[in-house]
């Protein structure tokens, strides 16, 4: 993944799984036109709430910066965003 706020961020891990779990959300809206079947389409679900952990986690880490969730991706606040779960990477 080669987005420049990632390097603005010092490879912060929680806004990284963050900006991956988007690229699966979009992933996921730009397929469901396609894709057919029971299997494929629980998949997706799947993939949906396993997205949402990182972009709640983002939201949670800069909600004390805006509580409206306009500084999720603000790279200019990253120095005040809270710790990342302990969890993020397993």
């Amino acid at each position: 993944m080669d987005d420049p706020r990632i390097e603005e961020t010092n490879n912060d891990e929680g806004f990284t799984y963050y900006l991956k779990s988007e690229a699966i959300k979009d992933l996921r809206a730009s397929m469901g036109t396609y894709v057919e079947g029971e299997a494929i389409e629980k998949d997706l679900s799947n993939l949906f709430l396993l997205q949402s952990v990182p972009c709640h986690n983002q939201f949670v880490r800069t909600s004390h910066i805006d509580p409206n969730g306009q500084s999720v991706e603000a790279t200019e606040y990253f120095e005040e965003w809270e710790q990342a779960p302990k969890h993020t990477n397993t």
